[in-house]
Parts: C-alpha cells; sequence; structure tokens
C-alpha cells in the first residue's frame, strides 16, 4: 500500500490554478530545480525508479490550458537538461506507470 505524498493534488507550488508562479524564461530553471528536488525527495518512498506524480485533484483543471501549458515547460525543461537535474519527466497514464513499474520489477 502507498499514500501518495499530495492527495492527488500537484505538489505543493505547482498548482497554477491556485496562484502558483507561471513558468517563463526568467524563472524556469528556478522552478525546475525546486520541482526536481522535490522529485528526489520523493524518490525514497518507491521502490522503483518510475515516481508517480499527480498533477490533479477535485474539481482541477477548470483551466486546463495553462496548467499543462506550465507543465509542459517544465518537462521540456527539465529534459533538456537531464544529466544536470537527474531525473527524465513525462506525461503518462496510470496504466502506462504501472507498466512501467511492473516492467522494472520483471527485468530487476
Amino acid at each position: 500500500t502507498h499514500v501518495l505524498h499530495t492527495h492527488y493534488s500537484a505538489p505543493k507550488g505547482f498548482d497554477w490554478e491556485e496562484g502558483a508562479p507561471q513558468i517563463n524564461n526568467n524563472n524556469v530553471e528556478s522552478r525546475a530545480n525546486m520541482l526536481t528536488n522535490e522529485l528526489k525527495r520523493r524518490r525514497n518512498s518507491y521502490k522503483s525508479p518510475h515516481l508517480l506524480v499527480p498533477f490533479g485533484d477535485d474539481f482541477k483543471f477548470k483551466n486546463a490550458a495553462n496548467q499543462f501549458q506550465n507543465m509542459e515547460a517544465l518537462i521540456k525543461h527539465v529534459n533538456a537538461n537531464s544529466q544536470r537535474f537527474g531525473v527524465t519527466l513525462r506525461f503518462s497514464t496510470l496504466s502506462e506507470y504501472f507498466r512501467s513499474v511492473h516492467d522494472w520489477a520483471v527485468e530487476k
């Protein structure tokens, strides 16, 4: 059994419907650092290298375009610098996530 870190909400400070700073060229590096540091902290709670990080919650994504625009900017920046950040990020369905965890366990 596993309990998610923030219910199934976005990590603290990354809910753009609740006033999180919009991602732009001036803050993408610091915001990417903040997110990847949080993910690295969370990875101690997982057995596999695959982390499930929901960005939803009840009544969220009323402004889905804004949410996805910010998430995509972070993902693009982190993945372009994955060596330095030590992580890669991607959107995933639950079935893709569980398949990745399963495949990792089988290969291990």
